[in-house]
This record gives structure tokens, C-alpha cells and sequence, in this order.
């Protein structure tokens, strides 16, 4: 496994991630000053936002079905816990934006090749009990 987000994992096949990045920002209060430059008081810390990008081939690994997951818990709103494949937890994501782009379509214009990316920013861990109930919806 190279990442789990919430029950979906990405493994080398047939759902993978060959790319992951992550920004780090900080908030600060902006405070006119009297004669001088404008001071800034740090407020905490500011939105983390990670990038991941795979390439599917369902033709011949499959991932589809990995693919309507992911569509399925962006739809749902709920944060996802992201665990790194060494055993890492990296805390609690939304997903924000999910891209898809697909080449090479065969006749029923299903892409043999799908470029994936996907856009993640932190938040709070969920309430447990909306947490297993948005997980119903996905597999009820």
C-alpha cells in the first residue's frame, strides 16, 4: 500500500499514485502600526493542502471501481484519514477536487488510460458516529 484515504487504498496496481506533494502555510493577523511597517501577529497555523496524481490503466489493471470510491467519498463531505504506506498517519482530509482525464478511448469510450489528480486540504477529525454513518452511504 502507498496511501489509504479513508477505506480507499492506493497500491502500485490497478489504483496507484505516482506523485504526492504537500503545502504548509501559516496565518498571521496584520496590525497597523504608528511610523513603522505594518507588524503581524502568527495566528496558527494556516491550510495544508496535498496533491496526489496516479495513472490508471482499466483495460488491462483495472481501478474503476477505486475511481466511482473516490467520487463517492468527495460527494460525501466527510473527512478522510490519510495514512502513508509506512504506517504514517498524516491526520484528517477533505477532498476538494478530484480531476480526470482520459486518452486512448476505446468503443464504449472508456479511456485506457486515465490520468488522475486529486487535491486534499486538512481539517478536524469527524464526529465518530457522521463518520460511520456517511461510511454506510457509500456501501449501503
Amino acid at each position: 500500500m502507498l496511501y489509504a484515504l479513508g477505506p480507499l487504498d492506493f497500491e502500485v496496481a490497478p489504483f496507484n499514485t505516482h506523485q504526492f506533494g504537500r503545502d504548509h502555510a501559516a496565518d498571521f493577523a496584520p496590525k497597523d502600526l504608528l511610523g513603522s511597517r505594518r507588524g503581524h501577529e502568527f495566528v496558527g497555523d494556516g491550510e495544508e493542502i496535498i496533491k496526489m496524481a496516479g495513472k490508471l490503466f482499466p483495460h488491462k489493471l483495472g481501478g474503476l471501481d477505486s475511481l466511482d470510491m473516490l467520487g463517492a467519498l468527495r460527494k460525501s463531505g466527510a473527512p478522510q484519514f490519510l495514512l502513508r504506506g509506512d504506517g504514517v498517519p498524516l491526520g484528517w482530509y477533505l477532498i476538494t477536487h478530484v480531476s480526470e482525464t482520459a486518452t486512448h478511448l476505446d468503443g464504449q469510450g472508456v479511456g485506457r488510460m486515465i490520468d488522475v489528480e486529486i487535491e486534499l486540504v486538512k481539517d478536524d477529525p469527524p464526529d465518530p458516529a457522521d463518520y460511520v454513518a456517511s461510511l454506510f452511504t457509500l456501501f449501503g
